[in-house]
């Protein structure tokens, strides 16, 4: 599995020790039991989502963005495009899953490889979705997506 993040400049020394701490604790609804425990194998900077110019050296438009995660658009968003939705049945997790009522409200998500069309594309889309618990008005849900910009070629 490749996992990408966008790291800002002189982070990114801090953020391989943080992920390399969730590594070794597990991620998911099961780590509690030993599951999601994952060994990083490598740790690269990476570029090639950037698509201004081509190998030609010809300079491209971007006419659009493909999303690469779940995510909730925010008012603005862009809504031209082909997209599938999935409905996230989430729970709390840690010391909220003793609230009396663990799970989260249902959310209505646009999966991975959503396409937009758009100019010019911003490095994020999405939104931060708030009281998405019923016990607790506090808890919110990651509703941003990293984009690619995509070209007409």
């Amino acid at each position: 599995m490749q996992i990408y993040a966008k790291v800002s400049d002189g982070f990114g020394d801090d953020f391989h020790q943080l992920f390399d701490q969730v590594a070794k604790v597990g991620y998911g609804a099961k780590k509690s039991i030993g599951k999601g425990v994952f060994k990083l194998e490598g740790f690269l900077p990476f570029d090639g989502f950037d698509v201004q110019n081509s190998e030609d050296g010809q300079k491209r438009e971007e006419t659009g963005f493909v999303s690469l995660s779940h995510f909730v658009p925010a008012q603005g968003d862009p809504t031209d495009g082909a997209y599938k939705i999935m409905i996230k049945y989430g729970k709390l997790g840690e010391e909220k899953t003793y609230c009396g009522q663990p799970f989260k409200k249902p959310l209505i998500m646009l999966k991975p490889g959503a396409v937009f069309r758009t100019f010019p594309v911003k490095p994020f889309y999405g939104r931060l979705v708030k009281r998405v618990a019923y016990a607790d008005s506090s808890v919110v849900q990651y509703g941003f997506a990293f984009s690619v910009p995509v070209v007409r070629v």
